[in-house]
């Protein structure tokens, strides 16, 4: 006699409870439906790298975003995206190149200075440690603010590295001060991407919202590639396309004022 999956799995749940042991092998079955949890945390060394965790919003001064405003907007993008909008994948392409490219920059500033310690020679020098480093937990919603928290630990690991060798005469302050600017500047335009987008609630696969949307989402956000599009091409980390998704979340238009940063 053959049984589908499921007629075998309610026979085989009702013989355990005839032998006692219904208990285990439910828990057994809802245990393996638990989802998955980590912790993580960012530490950082330097005031440099702290002080854009939350960035400044203060009267009189430039707003600046931090790490936590950037995850707090992405995810308006984040869930955009899941709802088949085109600008806000285009958005996430902005994103994750962005973030490369400061990798990479970052990386290579840092390749330098540590041939500033590798001399070959008796004198060893450590980059400096906080005795006290400031200590966050994550929990953010989209990859994409996971690998900024990254960027932003590699940033720190730099400043520790060029504080270093400025105070061991390896580097003068000038250059020290010019390379960490620079550098945190970038990583303030990667924290601004966000700003600059408008949900609107436009549905690829919806010619209406397209045509009663698309030009104004042209005016505020410019003429979107044509291959993102029609969903040729999206970021590396994009979520899955979910149907329904932008159900949740009502279409607006939010202007801010966009901090422009220029490089020192």
């Amino acid at each position: 006699m053959k049984w589908k999956s499921e007629g075998a799995i309610v026979v085989a749940l009702r013989l355990a409870e005839a032998l006692g042991v219904s208990s285990s092998i439910s828990e057994t079955r809802n245990a393996s439906f638990e989802p998955l949890r980590s912790d993580v945390w960012l530490t950082l060394q330097t005031t440099y790298a702290q002080l854009l965790i939350r960035g400044r919003r203060a009267k009189g001064k430039a707003q600046i975003v931090g790490l936590i405003g950037f995850a707090d907007r992405l995810w308006l993008i984040w869930h955009a995206a899941q709802a088949n909008d085109p600008f806000a994948d285009w958005w996430l392409v902005k994103i994750h190149d962005a973030i490369s490219t400061v990798d990479a920059r970052i990386s290579l500033e840092r390749e330098s200075v540590q041939e500033l310690f590798d001399t070959g020679r008796p004198f060893i020098a450590v980059p400096a440690q906080n005795r006290e480093p400031f200590r966050i937990k994550l929990r953010f919603a989209s990859p994409y603010a996971y690998r900024a928290a990254q960027m932003l630990a590699e940033f720190d690991s730099l400043a520790c590295e060029l504080l270093t060798a400025r105070h061991i005469g390896r580097l003068a302050r000038r250059d020290t001060t010019s390379i960490t600017h620079s550098v945190a500047s970038k990583i303030r335009g990667v924290f601004n991407i966000p700003l600059r987008f408008r949900h609107l609630g436009i549905d690829r696969a919806n010619s209406h919202s397209w045509q009663a949307d698309g030009q104004i989402a042209k005016r505020y956000m410019g003429v979107i590639p044509q291959d993102i599009l029609e969903g040729k091409r999206r970021a590396a980390f994009a979520p899955p396309i979910l149907s329904g998704a932008g159900e949740a979340l009502p279409p607006f238009i939010e202007i801010e004022e966009i901090v422009q940063e220029n490089d020192t």
